[in-house]
């Protein structure tokens, strides 16, 4: 695609279409704590798996940077054909991505969602530590609720070549609806 957007300059979509942070509103999700706050522009990247978490104090994660880290993927020009098809109208997909200790995991990316999440499962699985924060009632677009009371940090890598860091609040289980 050679499109070029009028709103960001990437190319491979236009301005209606643009995943930049300040108009990407679809499929919102509110996040409650000691009042109501809602939490935009992030996508949604669900890790799968079975288990407990080890907990540590909050430290510096209160100072990460909120960031869209999936919608590059649509725009990159390596995104495989394959992939694209297993998408519903381009927003949501499977992948591999390899932690830093080079375990491979399956996530769902789903760019239209405002909130990254894992499972406590797969924190377990792949040793991430937790660290506490405020807690969290997230609702899903189809209804459900799910209660966040820490979060991890996920470096890791996908197609081989490009690397990412993901903030994800710690859900119980995995919602994919």
């Amino acid at each position: 695609k050679d499109r070029k957007c009028f709103k960001c300059g990437k190319v491979g979509h236009i301005k209606k279409d643009c995943w930049s942070k300040k108009e990407h509103k679809q499929n919102h999700q509110e996040l409650q704590g000691s009042g109501t706050a809602k939490v935009q522009d992030h996508s949604v990247s669900k890790v799968q798996d079975s288990g407990e978490p080890k907990m540590q104090e909050q430290g510096d994660l209160d100072d990460e940077e909120e960031v869209n880290i999936f919608a590059h993927l649509m725009n990159n020009q390596d995104v495989k054909a394959k992939e694209m098809e297993l998408s519903q109208g381009g927003s949501r997909f499977k992948m591999k991505v390899t932690t830093e200790d080079n375990r491979e995991q399956d996530v769902l990316v789903d760019t239209g969602s405002t909130i990254s999440t894992i499972s406590r499962s797969a924190v377990k699985k792949i040793g991430l530590q937790e660290f506490a924060c405020q807690e969290q009632i997230i609702r899903y677009g189809n209804t459900s609720t799910q209660v966040a009371a820490s979060k991890v940090v996920l470096d890791f890598s996908f197609h081989k070549e490009e690397t990412s860091r993901a903030y994800l609040l710690v859900v119980p289980s995995q919602n994919e609806e």
